[in-house]
């Protein structure tokens, strides 16, 4: 088993099982975790959106952070890092039904820090728009690594 898929199993058992915060992205389907990627797509619904009926910035800013750690932990020997900084920039809204495709990856890491870019797309077809791009710095302790054993 590849570490991408060992993270994805553990990953998938702890958002099942947990009372946490992260108990709030069940709806996510991880489509690739790894080489410093992670892909993942979820189905806008009722629950991920704000009074206004659009995909909720709380939410988009959530789904920044997590997929950028997730995509640190497939990143060469594995890291595991502290949020520094995270800057997001919405450009377009999404509704209930939308098709949200996230994509996840280190650009640069220079211990450290790690640099993370994430995009959401809304999927139409063969159309895809970008609804959010988010930019992640992330603090690794120098020689740390994230070990699954």
């Amino acid at each position: 088993m590849t570490r991408g898929a060992e993270f994805l199993k553990l990953i998938a058992e702890y958002i099942s099982k947990t009372k946490k915060f992260e108990r709030n992205l069940k709806m996510l389907n991880y489509l690739s975790l790894e080489n410093g990627q992670a892909k993942v797509k979820f189905t806008v619904t009722e629950d991920h959106i704000n009074t206004e009926g659009h995909l909720h910035p709380g939410l988009t800013t959530t789904l920044i952070d997590v997929l950028s750690s997730h995509a640190l932990l497939v990143h060469g020997d594995g890291f595991s890092g502290v949020s520094t900084n995270i800057h997001v920039s919405l450009s377009q809204r999404a509704s209930v039904g939308d098709l949200i495709l996230i994509e996840a990856k280190v650009s640069k890491l220079l211990e450290p820090l790690a640099f993370v870019e994430v995009e959401l797309l809304r999927k139409n077809g063969m159309v895809e728009e970008v609804v959010a791009r988010g930019q992640h710095t992330l603090f690794v302790r120098p020689g740390l690594h994230y070990s699954t054993s």
